[in-house]
């Protein structure tokens, strides 16, 4: 498929999304002020830090790992499914993922994102299964304090396995929105790799009606030789995929056209719950399938190959700005991507929605042909590809950047920055990326308070274990109470 046939499908399917769950009249990141506090330092190279020792202690969790118990889990109802809101915040609803004693819990996890009306996006909705009860979690607004430090109490406790399918994007999130760093986590698509591969012919023997009802939507021969390519180059399965392999006859379905819906949309659509619900149950069920097929050596070997999601930050989120044009019209295209991300990142946007993809290179021409110094004439531009700002305060934005013009653009960015909060230039020349004490006065902002202390822990724990130094009664340079004579001074009952 085409990337213009991908993009006209993308849009016909978010258009019925919309009309079928409803869009939000709102914005979440306008009416919480800290909603993006995290995701915008993000974009900006500024990740929370890993904590002290995590890779280590990831690699210990998968060797350390107990029985595991099966359950047979009963057909999917929505008499099981429990919705946890702003109206519900009972921690009687801790007893929906209860674990079993001396055995290891399972969980299955998955999160729902909202990417449409925002730069980078950020968590709506978790959904979590339990061999007993599934439940659905809102992670927006009134609720979103009590769902992240519930939801982080949960993924980074050591006596449950949390299942996902597909969990890098989802790990990449929590780190980024919520600085949570999960234990025991392991990804459907890993144990099925490792199942492929003990495992060949069975494998092939049950996916084989699947593989092939996926070749002839792509229009290619179903011949043994080319079920058999399908699988061994199939990495990363959807759970769409899984859910027809292994449970063929079930009676629910994912609805594919639920996925490009606006999760912001409160109260939650029965349908999204239905469909988040979904997405958890299945996981679960699907992973107790596979365990009966790798045991408990596949499960250990499938956790350290996901302990490498747990650690990646090299893919960040980033629009792609590849369009095939002539090197006449090059130059004036980079300049619109910089004009474009610019508009984008200060009103918390995504890129398309102040120019759309198809439309850069037709305005790109459009300037190649006219005067590039002309507000009016580029304002009229701006309006006829539906800029969706204040024309004329963008068409000379858009004229600083094509002339080059620095001293015009510093004077064009009246925007508040996200890092410093101050008026008068965007983030990315902000001087927080420059200067050594950014972070720190970053950090000392009052709504940053959480942000500081967890910092300053992670840093007493490092300074004490890189030294062999107990961090519980060690006193590190610059904690009150340090001596130079005495360095790594104990604590007394009264520090």
């Amino acid at each position: 498929m085409s990337k213009e046939s991908k993009s006209r499908l993308f849009r016909k399917h978010t258009r019925k999304a919309e009309a079928t769950y409803g869009v939000s009249t709102t914005r979440p990141q306008d009416l919480d002020p800290v909603q993006l506090r995290t995701s915008r330092r993000t974009n900006y190279n500024m990740i929370p830090e890993f904590p002290a020792n995590y890779r280590g202690s990831l690699i210990d969790w998968c060797r350390e790992l107990s029985s595991i118990q099966l359950h047979s889990l009963p057909e999917f109802s929505m008499n099981t499914v429990h919705v946890q809101d702003e109206l519900n915040q009972t921690k009687d609803i801790l007893e929906v993922i209860k674990t079993p004693p001396n055995c290891t819990g399972i969980l299955a996890v998955d999160f729902e994102f909202h990417n449409t009306y925002s730069y980078d996006g950020f968590i709506c909705v978790a959904s979590v299964s339990s061999p007993t009860a599934t439940l659905v979690v809102d992670c927006l607004l009134g609720n979103r304090e009590f769902a992240k430090d519930w939801m982080s109490k949960m993924l980074t406790g050591k006596r449950t396995l949390k299942v996902f399918c597909g969990c890098a994007n989802d790990i990449f999130r929590l780190q980024k929105d919520w600085s949570c760093f999960p234990f025991g986590i392991l990804d459907l698509q890993d144990l099925f790799v490792i199942w492929r591969r003990g495992n060949l012919v069975d494998c092939t023997e049950l996916c084989k009606s699947t593989v092939q009802k996926r070749l002839l939507e792509r229009g290619q021969p179903i011949l043994e030789s080319a079920v058999i390519r399908y699988l061994t180059s199939l990495d990363m399965p959807g759970l769409a995929f899984l859910m027809e392999v292994f449970f063929p006859t079930s009676p629910v379905s994912k609805n594919t056209i639920a996925s490009y819906a606006d999760w912001r949309k409160r109260p939650l659509h029965p349908g999204l719950v239905h469909y988040s619900a979904i997405d958890s149950y299945f996981t679960l069920r699907i992973f107790f399938a596979l365990y009966e097929k790798v045991g408990l050596s596949g499960v250990k070997e499938a956790c350290e190959r996901t302990i490498g999601k747990l650690l990646n930050r090299s893919e960040l989120p980033r629009y792609p700005n590849n369009i095939v044009t002539t090197p006449e019209l090059q130059w004036v295209v980079e300049r619109l991507f910089d004009w474009r991300s610019y508009l984008a990142k200060n009103f918390d946007r995504k890129p398309q929605q102040v120019l759309s993809q198809e439309n850069v290179p037709k305005l790109a021409n459009e300037l190649h042909r006219t005067s590039r110094t002309d507000v009016d004439i580029i304002a009229g531009l701006l309006r006829r590809y539906r800029v969706n700002d204040d024309f004329v305060k963008s068409a000379r934005l858009l004229t600083a950047y094509l002339e080059r013009d620095g001293t015009t653009l510093q004077k064009m960015r009246t925007v508040i920055c996200h890092n410093c909060n101050k008026e008068g230039h965007v983030a990315k020349f902000c001087f927080f990326e420059s200067v050594p004490e950014a972070r720190k006065q970053f950090l000392e902002r009052p709504e940053n308070a959480e942000q500081r202390a967890k910092q300053q822990q992670r840093r007493h724990n490092n300074w004490c274990l890189n030294r062999g130094l107990n961090p519980a009664t060690t006193i590190c340079p610059w904690e009150p109470g340090y001596s130079d004579a005495t360095p790594g001074v104990v604590r007394t009952g009264n520090d």
